[in-house]
């Protein structure tokens, strides 16, 4: 009995993809087995980070919250913004350009071929 599926590309085993993938649910299984025991759900253990400090009742806008990821990201959000218009056909433009540019490059490298 032949359980391999051999193409053009190479060959596919399901017995392999099974074994890989009950390997990997093991390995998982285990990784998760080492957590902290000593964690209870509805305490302290469960309140959101907030630098510290109890986090206020009222809610915290993203900017607050985010305010060194963006000072530090600043000169990328300012080259973005100007290609960020909000206009649909701007963006349908760019993912034709990044679709021609991926095709191109692959029958380049001549992994695809027409």
């Amino acid at each position: 009995m032949m359980t391999t599926l051999s193409t053009i590309r190479g060959f596919w085993d399901p017995v392999l993809w099974m074994a890989a993938f009950i390997i990997v649910i093991v390995i998982t299984c285990y990784i998760r087995s080492l957590g902290k025991e000593e964690y209870k759900r509805g305490t302290e253990q469960t309140m959101v980070f907030f630098s510290g400090n109890i986090p206020p009742k009222e809610l915290i806008s993203s900017s607050n919250i985010y305010w060194g990821f963006f000072k530090a990201m600043e000169k990328y959000y300012t080259c973005i913004r100007r290609f960020h218009t909000g206009m649909v056909n701007d963006y349908v433009y760019y993912f034709i350009v990044i679709v021609i540019v991926i095709i191109a490059s692959l029958i380049i490298g001549g992994v695809l071929w027409m």
